[in-house]
């Protein structure tokens, strides 16, 4: 059976690795969000060849600095950056 930290982790690793890349945000169960606008703003290891890696993970937004679980997340979702735009 697949753990959370898995499933969580390969949908993460799915949209940053997603061309065009769209940001997205992440809701964590301590009711902290924010938004990835770059694959560069996360870093963690990734799954490949059978190898799940940590299950840490980091998110650098200009002054925030977050470290986490990928088990925390508990919604993610693609932003329409056509109507971010909008608001601005």
């Amino acid at each position: 059976m697949v753990d959370r930290v898995q499933t969580m982790k390969q949908e993460v690793q799915r949209l940053v690795r997603r061309v065009p890349f769209q940001p997205f945000e992440m809701v964590l169960a301590n009711g902290g969000r924010f938004v990835v606008e770059h694959p560069e703003n996360i870093a963690f290891t990734p799954i490949e060849r059978g190898k799940q890696g940590s299950r840490w993970f980091n998110v650098v937004l200009d002054e925030l600095n977050t470290f986490s679980t990928f088990d925390t997340i508990t919604a993610l979702t693609v932003v329409d950056k056509r109507l971010s735009d909008l608001n601005e």
